[in-house]
C-alpha cells in the first residue's frame, strides 16, 4: 500500500514537469510553423508588389489583389472560392493542397472527382459556429474582388484534432477568391 502511494505521490509530483515539457513542445512547434509563415509572406510580397499585409489577431493576411466594395462584418456572408494548403515548409505547393473548389486550380494539380457540385462557390455565414478561428479572422473585412492568402499556425486552426487529410497541429494557409459580401 505504501509503495502504491509513494509511487502515485511521485507522479502528481512529476505533472509540473510533464506539463512544462508540453508548453515548451508546443512554444517550440509555433514557433517553427510562424518561421515557415513568415517564409511564405516573404515570397509573396517579392512575387506580388502590390500585395498588403495585415496581422489581424495573430494571423496573417497577404492581399495579393484589392476588390472594392462593401467590407465584410463579423456576422456578414462571404461567397468565394478557395484553396486550402498544409504549411509543412517556407513554400506552399501543390503537394500540401488539402482541398480547393476552385475547378481550374483542381484541373491544373490534376485532382479528379465526380462530384458536380464540388466546384461551387461557398457561401460562408460569419455568425454560424463551425469556421475556425485563423478564417474569420482572415476574412473579417473583405471585400468582393479581394484575393487573399490567410497563413496561420495550427492553434487557430483545427489544433490538436486531424481533420481529414489534414494532420494534427497544422499550420494552414488558405487562398481566397472573394466573389460577394453580404453584411444584412
Amino acid at each position: 500500500m505504501k509503495k502504491t502511494v509513494r509511487t502515485l505521490l511521485c507522479a502528481i509530483a512529476a505533472l509540473p514537469l510533464l506539463a512544462a515539457s508540453c508548453s515548451k513542445d508546443t512554444d517550440a512547434m509555433y514557433s517553427k510553423q510562424e518561421k515557415y509563415i513568415e517564409e511564405i509572406v516573404g515570397t509573396l510580397v517579392s512575387t506580388y508588389p502590390e500585395a498588403t499585409v495585415d496581422y489581424p489577431g495573430e494571423i496573417v493576411r497577404v492581399t495579393l489583389a484589392s476588390g472594392d466594395g462593401e467590407a465584410l462584418a463579423k456576422d456578414g456572408k462571404v461567397t468565394l472560392y478557395y484553396a486550402g494548403y498544409r504549411i509543412t515548409s517556407g513554400s506552399i505547393s501543390a503537394s500540401n493542397l488539402f482541398r480547393t473548389n476552385l475547378e481550374e486550380l483542381a484541373t491544373e494539380v490534376k485532382w479528379a472527382t465526380t462530384d458536380p457540385d464540388a466546384f461551387n462557390e461557398l457561401t460562408i455565414d460569419m455568425a454560424e459556429d463551425g469556421l475556425i478561428e485563423g478564417l474569420r479572422k482572415g476574412l473579417e473585412g473583405a471585400r468582393p474582388g479581394d484575393q487573399l492568402v490567410v497563413l496561420f499556425n495550427s492553434k487557430f486552426g483545427f489544433g490538436r484534432k486531424a481533420v481529414g487529410t489534414v494532420p494534427a497541429n497544422s499550420a494552414l494557409a488558405y487562398q481566397l477568391w472573394i466573389t460577394g459580401v453580404d453584411n444584412r
